[in-house]
């Protein structure tokens, strides 16, 4: 809630002083890449246990690629913006199983598709252009789960409503070009249902029993958010 203060004082200041803004564009478009310090993959979101339902898995340094256009409204020195990410990780790992190892990977992929406000705030020259934001989203993703080298397969899954709040910087370094980079720090939850289609499998010459039944997971997407990529300004 602090932060959210903090960024409608931002906002007003913005508003009240629009042209001494170095911002002077109209509309934006950028394509950027991301890093995600943390989340966590719960492999029983359902369970009665308290305490099975609270074990979860961290999966830290998630990558993504992204883009999004930007268009200023009149009169008001703030801009909309569409945004689209794709992030994907997974894990491997091991389980032993009677004179082998066998392999596994687990992690997720997710979609967010957002949509922003942004206020600009009027100090940094001609160059620069720092600002504020905040919107909502639906985002998109699933569980990724492989188990001796066979996929489960997606039987049901869910998209999310989520908000986010951001702070990011622009530099202009020619006509039109800027190098932009933001924090964000956004609120995913993801809802999945697995099955792996066959009973087991073979692997190193063994045959492996696959795990049976439904799989539910959730994935929850908490970590802050840096991003650094080029954006290009049309007047």
């Amino acid at each position: 809630m602090r932060a959210v203060r903090v960024m409608i004082i931002v906002s007003m200041i913005a508003i009240d002083g629009p042209d001494a803004c170095a911002a002077g564009f109209r509309f934006s478009t950028s394509l950027s890449g991301s890093i995600t310090s943390s989340s966590k993959l719960f492999a029983n979101p359902h369970a009665r246990d308290d305490v099975i339902r609270g074990l979860f898995s961290p999966i830290n340094s998630v990558f993504g690629i992204g883009a999004d256009a930007r268009v200023e409204i009149p009169m008001t020195g703030l801009k909309l913006g569409l945004g689209a990410e794709y992030l994907s990780t997974t894990v491997a790992g091991t389980v032993p199983n009677a004179s082998i190892a066998i392999p596994v990977e687990d992690g997720y992929y997710a979609i967010p598709v957002e949509l922003t406000a942004y206020f600009s705030i009027p100090i940094g020259g001609e160059k620069f252009d720092f600002y504020m934001g905040g919107g909502a989203g639906i985002y998109f993703g699933e569980r990724v789960y492989r188990y001796a080298g066979v996929r489960a397969e997606t039987i049901g899954k869910n998209f999310s409503p989520g908000i986010h709040i951001l702070t990011g910087l622009e530099y202009l370094v020619g006509p039109g070009l800027a190098i932009r980079t933001e924090f964000k720090f956004r609120t995913v939850q993801l809802e999945s249902v697995q099955e792996f289609p066959t009973f087991s499998t073979v692997y190193g010459g063994a045959t492996v029993p696959l795990p049976r039944g439904e799989v539910a997971s959730r994935v929850q997407i908490d970590g802050m958010q840096f991003s650094l990529g080029v954006a290009y300004r049309f007047p």
